[in-house]
């Protein structure tokens, strides 16, 4: 099939190794569906091991083992254009959906969702500065390794800006290109051994991976304040992950005497989240470091009560909408204040569908993404 030259002159090869959880797995999951849509092209998809894609139609799959830092960028400089050169490839587009350009010759985009080398924080904590320093100082060389050719794709007006204006790349080749939001039909259907038991519970949900930017600790800070003023009992921190994915958080539970006050969910489906955002009081979101945001436009097509980083991504996603809290990132004060309000139910939590005018409706979509190809 690789020698038809038919096939040749139609072949997308899709960079996707390091999408394998989270909002990067979802930006996977949408391409793909989209993809077999798509009868003018083949695609060639290099996927993470883990995530469970078969080879259907125009869209072949070929899945690639977990790598390293530096097995990933081997395989960005000289792995996918080996690959390339022996079996005689003449792709049309190179698409990588994980931020980093191919070393290759041939036409390509990139999807950019990956926000840190275009931030302008500073890190306080001194084992997070590693991290923080390769992804704002080393990542952004093979981000823009190969930048003839070469078309940028983000979810974000902010994102934009910062691209042209950091990197100094034409307007034109970059595109604004937000991700689908589809709410599941069947999100009542989970039994939640979490529900609420009584009235007096109060849920509050922040949907993030425990990444050191999406910022968990400022809402402990916050509710140990409110401990101190003894109305913390039947409050309950849920995060979407488990206790032993993050050292530090489960150190600050301890020390502060929260253990009680925290749920670890773990990973949850796609309806499964949905089925908690229905019964949170509120959703939390102190991240400092975002290129959407996906769960701040998830909450407000519910009409959730949203308590977020005063941040240009937040108000990028919640433009118009009405049933949100802005708040500094690292004023735990104030984030006290904020849960404070619905702890003491000084306020409605939800809107109803007549209240809520917020609606998630993109100029661009995935079809405009398939555009580009």
């Amino acid at each position: 099939m690789m020698d038809d030259e038919k096939y040749m002159s139609n072949l997308v090869i899709v960079n996707a190794t390091a999408l394998a959880s989270s909002g990067a797995l979802t930006i996977l999951n949408q391409f793909l569906e989209h993809a077999l849509n798509d009868s003018k092209h083949k695609y060639l998809c290099f996927i993470h091991e883990s995530v469970k894609k078969k080879s259907v139609n125009n869209v072949t799959v070929i899945t690639i083992k977990k790598q390293s830092f530096i097995q990933r960028v081997w395989w960005d400089l000289y792995g996918l254009n080996k690959y390339i050169k022996k079996n005689n490839l003449k792709p049309k587009k190179i698409v990588s959906l994980q931020n980093t350009s191919v070393n290759s010759n041939f036409e390509q985009i990139i999807y950019l969702h990956q926000s840190i080398p275009f931030s302008n924080f500073r890190i306080k904590i001194k084992f997070q500065y590693a991290i923080f320093f390769m992804y704002k100082y080393v990542y952004p060389f093979f981000i823009f390794f190969r930048t003839k050719n070469t078309t940028f794709v983000v979810q974000t007006d902010w994102m934009k800006d910062a691209i042209v204006a950091k990197k100094k790349i034409a307007k034109e080749r970059v595109h604004v290109i937000k991700p689908d939001i589809i709410l599941p039909v069947n999100n009542l259907a989970y039994p939640d051994e979490h529900d609420k038991d009584n009235s007096s519970e109060v849920f509050f949900l922040y949907p993030a991976t425990p990444l050191f930017y999406k910022n968990h600790l400022i809402i402990l800070d916050a509710m140990r304040i409110l401990k101190t003023e003894g109305i913390l009992a039947n409050t309950k921190f849920q995060v979407t992950f488990k206790q032993d994915d993050n050292d530090e958080l489960a150190i600050k539970i301890a020390k502060y005497d929260l253990v009680d006050n925290i749920s670890f969910l773990g990973v949850l489906s796609y309806e499964e989240l949905f089925h908690k955002y229905l019964k949170a009081d509120a959703i939390l979101f102190p991240s400092y470091l975002e290129s959407f945001g996906l769960p701040l436009a998830e909450g407000a097509m519910l009409g959730k009560y949203i308590i977020c980083s005063d941040l240009p991504y937040a108000r990028d996603v919640l433009n118009n909408y009405s049933n949100v809290e802005y708040i500094n990132h690292d004023d735990a004060s104030k984030w006290a204040l904020a849960m404070k309000e619905i702890i003491l139910k000084n306020r409605n939590n939800t809107l109803s569908e007549s209240e809520n005018s917020y609606m998630y409706c993109p100029k661009t979509s995935w079809a405009d993404f398939f555009e580009l190809i």
